[in-house]
């Protein structure tokens, strides 16, 4: 565990009108009281209520988790799978740029977003942090979003995690809006981002909580 041992939630907000309109209005309170109420979270409930919002609402039930509701949200999804699809729909088009609105628990820069694009197999995603930092030297922090493999994390085998330890090698299989590719290593990012995996688990349809 890096210094930065905290859940972080995202929900998507994706470049589709489906997906921000399939949802109906919200029939009830999407505050983190109401929803996550005060005892043992039941996760099949909480879920069928944030699938049953649009996706806006989402983002603002995220936005106002506190730390505590976070680690109480990712206790409860334990064993819950997460896949390349759930940052990347394969419905989507060729090299999209799909963007995650999210909260993490730090005192500083909460709100952030994080952008994937499809990676170079199925079950492979790319993608950067945009937050208010990106134009400083903490850079824009690359990421490549997989299934657990290496020796580093024997206990996080088979775990879908957005790894920091190598970005993305191939500049032309990213978005060309995105910024310049650069190693976690240098400047402001070594502290934020270098030698980091986040391991993810689901919460509901385009949501997901993580912790690095």
């Amino acid at each position: 565990m890096r210094h930065r041992t905290r859940p972080r939630t995202t929900t998507p907000v994706r470049a589709i009108t489906a997906a921000m309109t399939a949802a109906g209005s919200c029939p009830f309170s999407i505050s983190p009281r109401s929803i996550l109420g005060l005892g043992p979270i039941d996760i099949g409930a909480v879920a069928q209520r944030l699938d049953a919002v649009r996706e806006d609402q989402r983002v603002t039930f995220v936005r106002s988790l506190a730390k505590a509701d976070m680690i109480r949200l990712w206790d409860a999804c334990d064993g819950r799978v997460v896949a390349a699809t759930d940052y990347v729909p394969a419905v989507v088009a060729d090299r999209p740029e799909v963007i995650h609105k999210g909260k993490n628990s730090l005192p500083f820069v909460s709100e952030f977003e994080k952008r994937f694009t499809r990676g170079d197999r199925a079950d492979v995603v790319f993608g950067y942090n945009h937050t208010s930092l990106i134009w400083t030297t903490a850079g824009p922090g690359y990421f490549i979003g997989h299934v657990e493999a290496s020796a580093r994390a024997p206990d996080q085998q088979g775990i879908f995690g957005l790894d920091y330890y190598e970005p993305p090698a191939n500049r032309a299989q990213l978005p060309a809006t995105w910024l310049a590719v650069r190693k976690n290593e240098i400047g402001l990012q070594c502290l934020l981002y270098a030698k980091m995996v986040d391991y993810m688990r689901k919460v509901s349809e385009g949501l997901t909580i993580g912790c690095a």
